[in-house]
């Protein structure tokens, strides 16, 4: 079967056939947790919906604060690890949501349907995190968390390992933050409250190996074990019975979910299940719109491709990491291996197998473009800009992979050369990146200012035609008032009415008053995949239909919540997105429409912080609120040109210290 196609809300699901030719080995997990009761058809919502019916009104409180611009919108938002205890007690007992088995059951019928070929029938054995049983929040009738715990460790089974750690510091892992402070207040060890978790554990091992005051080196190891022991056998009361999962069975759950999901990027702490979990709890549970689903067996062809699109995946993680970590010889290693590679898989690529654009994000070839992408910044901070430059061309030379980010690459290029290099190659990439399609907007802005420079230190008497230089007019209000707090990475407060503390936006509102998407969405593939649906949006937007859209939406999905990436339904009732769109207008609403949709990826950050109209007068207006010591970054300058061009009123506001 090529390709399956059905409706969320009706799946059938099948079970995996056993290995006939493997009995001695232990059960594959999916075929043991296809034997277990299935669970009802599945009433599923999903992250990856195409949300074409969405009027999106975006105000931004912190509009730079965005998606990464090297990698496409995750629609894994939040973190299970997070969710509190009550929603904790919830996931397992309402009756019209769906336990974790019950999940796992239709993520594993969902994939071997058309995708078995990516997975073996045994995929077994090793080790990653241990977990403390008297933590599990386990309601069943049918057996106790030991029993099933015991199950797990079985020899017929052999998922887990039912023994604790060897050393103290794993120990410490496992312990809380709460547990570990508790642990160090009874050894008397100061100014806790200003340590990190890893501080006070590294505290706890250096204050057990060193109570001794014996002079002899053989003595003194004695008394340390004695401290160590002590120490530890507090800890092992404290947990009690731990379990760990094997490795093995832990990549095949990440794999399964990969597949599932079609995951573009490893999310964080390793937590896949999210949104389903989000989507089956009894208190506010995450509400997606129901939608077709095509799944297409040639989005990985072969188990080989997929294996090696998930190492990459994860060796992605590992290079970030280790960037953060600012561990230089260890991320410069992995830099050198991830060129190698991808010159080796842009040499002999020419697309997906399918033929399908959009496929593209899950081959080997674009995820090694990312981490690429990943190691221009660290190059640069580490000042290896001959490096920087060498890996910058050869991504310019490719129109492949990633082309959302040539932008940032021509700009980050002339930067390079200019600065550090050659002047002249500077000029003459500047000239290039003018002519290329996917350099948008704030880039363009910043690279033609380069040139207006180049030109006048390399005395070029060539006639350059530049775009954006010459920002529209708008207004700038400026405003004193008194500021109350202000310390570095926290926020500034200001006086305001009553003389109370307020953000700068709420300030700039009481002056006025006195007076998750489409798993495409952040990709340039988005726009040409459905752009005769778009198109057909649109003319419906700017001939003034746009009122029946918003209406007919909203009373669909408000009351369901329904996530939406660019969507916040608390922040405007039904009346205010009527009013404000109303003061627009179809064919300014038409144009910022097709801005997102042409070039989301571009024009994602940058929108105006507040919105303020008066329906009487049909007036609306944007405003860039800045405090004493900002400015306006080039994507927020070119927001403002782009709202100005389309008739609508824009404004930045000031608030300077007094």
């Amino acid at each position: 079967m090529s390709e399956a196609k059905r409706r969320r809300t009706s799946s059938t699901h099948t079970a995996t056939k056993k290995n006939k030719g493997a009995a001695s080995d232990p059960p594959s997990i999916l075929a043991y947790f296809s034997k277990l009761p299935s669970p009802p058809s599945p009433s599923v919502s999903s992250s990856s919906f195409i949300a074409d019916e969405y009027n999106v009104i975006v105000v931004d409180s912190d509009p730079e604060d965005e998606l990464p611009r090297s990698i496409p919108e995750s629609p894994i938002a939040d973190t299970e690890t997070e969710l509190d205890e009550d929603h904790q007690e919830e996931l397992f007992y309402n009756d019209n949501r769906k336990s974790y088995l019950e999940q796992m059951q239709m993520f594993i019928a969902t994939v071997l349907e058309s995708e078995k070929h990516l997975f073996t029938e045994s995929e077994i054995e090793t080790s990653f995190k241990f977990i403390r049983l008297s933590k599990i929040k386990w309601k069943s009738e049918t057996n106790s968390i030991s029993d099933a715990c015991t199950e797990l460790c079985s020899e017929k089974l052999r998922f887990a390992k039912n023994f604790g750690p060897d050393s103290l510091s794993e120990w410490l892992d496992i312990l809380t933050k709460d547990e570990l402070m508790e642990f160090a207040k009874n050894r008397k060890i100061p100014y806790l409250s200003k340590k990190k978790v890893s501080e006070i554990r590294l505290d706890l091992q250096t204050n057990v190996t060193s109570q001794s005051t014996l002079s002899f080196s053989n003595l003194k190891h004695k008394e340390n074990n004695v401290g160590s022991d002590r120490l530890l056998s507090e800890i092992k009361r404290l947990i009690g019975p731990v379990i760990i999962l094997n490795e093995t069975i832990r990549d095949l759950f990440h794999r399964l979910f990969i597949v599932y999901n079609r995951t573009m990027n490893w999310p964080d702490r390793d937590q896949f299940m999210t949104n389903s979990i989000l989507t089956n709890l009894r208190k506010d549970p995450r509400k997606f719109p129901d939608y077709e689903v095509y799944r297409i067996d040639l989005t990985w062809p072969t188990k080989e491709i997929f294996d090696e699109y998930v190492r990459l995946l994860k060796l992605e993680r590992d290079v970030v990491i280790a960037r953060d970590a600012e561990d230089k010889s260890e991320t410069m290693l992995l830099f050198e291996q991830c060129l190698a590679q991808w010159e080796t898989v842009v040499s002999s690529s020419d697309g997906h197998v399918s033929g399908v654009s959009w496929l593209q994000v899950f081959t080997p070839g674009w995820v090694l473009t990312r981490i690429l992408h990943h190691s221009i910044e660290y190059l640069h901070s580490a000042h290896e800009y001959q490096k920087e430059a060498e890996i910058l061309e050869k991504l310019i030379s490719q129109r492949l992979y990633c082309r959302s980010n040539r932008g940032f690459w021509y700009d980050q290029f002339a930067l390079v050369l200019h600065n550090y290099i050659e002047k002249e190659r500077a000029w003459e990439i500047g000239l290039e990146a003018l002519r290329d399609p996917f350099v948008q907007t704030a880039h363009e802005r910043s690279i033609q200012k380069r040139l207006r420079r180049l030109k006048k230190d390399l005395k070029k008497r060539d006639v350059l035609t530049l775009n954006w230089l010459t920002p529209s007019k708008f207004d700038t209000v400026k405003v004193s008032a008194k500021k109350v707090f202000s310390e570095k990475n926290y926020k500034a407060m200001w006086e305001g009415e009553n003389n109370e503390p307020v953000g700068v936006e709420e300030l700039v509102l009481q002056h006025y008053r006195r007076d998750a998407a489409p798993l495409d969405l952040g990709t340039e593939f988005f726009f040409d995949s459905r752009s005769k649906e778009i198109e057909s949006r649109l003319d419906e937007i700017e001939s003034g239909g746009f009122t029946q859209i918003i209406t007919r939406i909203d009373d669909t999905h408000r009351p369901l919540n329904t996530f939406c990436t660019g969507v916040n339904w608390k922040r405007f009732e039904k009346q205010d997105i009527l009013e404000i769109s109303e003061c627009m207008g179809g064919s300014a609403l038409s144009n910022i429409c097709r801005l997102f949709a042409q070039t989301y990826w571009a024009h994602r950050g940058g929108v105006p912080d507040l919105c303020i109209w008066k329906y009487e007068e049909k007036k609306v207006k944007l405003v860039e609120v800045k405090g004493d010591t900002d400015r306006l970054s080039e994507n927020q300058k070119v927001w403002m040109d782009f709202l100005a061009v389309f008739n609508i009123d824009v404004e930045e506001f000031q608030v300077k210290s007094n």
